[in-house]
């Protein structure tokens, strides 16, 4: 955003915004200069801290989704027999029936995107490794144009101006894609 509808406290120039990604990845350098396994492993130690958290509620939610799909199994299944014992009209087996299904739809749906979420562990090996590979272009004389800026760096946040030390302090956080 520019003039009046940009917020002044979290403007920052473009120079110095990318001087900062630029000393921020300086630091990633040393670290890859040093022992290149052991950024490799923290990188995927990173994602899969970040992916174990959101493991455990995957898991909670794929139990109670498979749990529900049984369920629904088990009612439907005593629906029919319900009808067929003449307790419930067939209309009722019919209407019942149709929402089941949907229902079972629904659930198979979410299961089948909680499986999917859970195979992100095994992409974190190789996202770390196209990260540092990227990283390596950028140390080997790439310039930090755009494209490798996307390929680096998901998001950056810039909060608000402190009103601590003269009100020039503002909290810069970058979120790296590996």
């Amino acid at each position: 955003m520019h003039g009046a509808k940009a917020c002044g406290s979290h403007f920052i120039s473009e120079t110095k915004l990318a001087e900062i990604v630029r000393n921020d990845l300086e630091g990633y350098i040393a670290e890859l200069n040093v022992d290149e396994a052991a950024l490799r492993d923290r990188l995927i130690a990173m994602k899969t801290k970040e992916l174990k958290a959101q493991q455990a509620k995957l898991n909670e939610q794929k139990k109670n989704a498979e749990a529900r799909l049984r369920q629904l199994d088990t009612l439907l299944a005593r629906v029919y027999e319900e009808m067929l014992l003449g307790v419930i009209p067939r209309d009722t087996l019919l209407d019942m029936s149709g929402r089941y299904n949907i229902e079972k739809a629904e659930c198979q749906k979410t299961l089948d995107e909680l499986l999917s979420r859970t195979r992100e562990f095994e992409i974190a090996e190789s996202d770390a490794e196209n990260w540092i590979g990227r990283l390596k272009e950028y140390m080997n004389g790439k310039d930090l144009d755009n494209k490798l800026l996307r390929q680096l760096i998901k998001e950056i946040r810039i909060g608000a101006v402190n009103s601590g030390d003269n009100g020039k302090e503002r909290t810069i956080e970058i979120d790296y894609r590996f």
